[in-house]
């Protein structure tokens, strides 16, 4: 399930740089606040945020995409934990290195960066791609379209009336 999943977002991948220069350029709607978009490679753009773009053709006026960069060592110190690299447009890509006995935080890591990319804390929104609800939270094993629309229900059912705010 995971090696399909993989493929079929491989097939859908695009590099961020050129989704900048493209979309994100033309997009003439900027909302206030900022969105954080997680993905996990760093070079490519995040689903949600080409998802988020695609459908309401309206994006927040800071955009940062946030990847781990897990490294071959136990821990990284805090002086070589952020790489930031304005990509224009409002758009930064944020790399979080750490070590692979390192615990993380990203609030507080971004906001350690917070101040020099124009952003407060107090005002972000995370975004989580669909692949990473549905693979880590929800499906165990079990990845297709019928047991995502279940868990999505139930989860629904659990949140009452915020629940509605939950799309798929």
């Amino acid at each position: 399930g995971r090696m399909i999943t993989a493929e079929r977002l491989a097939d859908k991948a695009r590099p961020l740089v050129d989704f900048v220069e493209n979309d994100v350029a033309k997009c003439a709607v900027r909302g206030p606040g900022t969105g954080i978009y997680l993905g996990s490679n760093p070079t490519i753009v995040p689903q949600a945020l080409a998802s988020h773009l695609r459908h309401s053709s309206v994006l927040p006026a800071n955009v940062i995409t946030v990847a781990l960069a897990i490294e071959d060592r136990p821990h990284v110190p805090d002086s070589e934990r952020l790489q930031v690299d304005p990509l224009g447009h409002g758009v930064n890509r944020v790399i979080v290195h750490v070590g692979y006995a390192d615990e993380v935080d990203l609030p507080t890591q971004l906001g350690g960066v917070a101040e020099q990319l124009g952003f407060s804390m107090d005002h972000v929104t995370y975004v989580l791609g669909r692949e990473t609800l549905v693979r880590e939270l929800l499906l165990g094993d079990d990845d297709s379209e019928a047991a995502l629309q279940v868990h999505v229900s139930r989860l629904r059912r659990k949140l009452g009336a915020a629940g509605s705010a939950i799309g798929t």
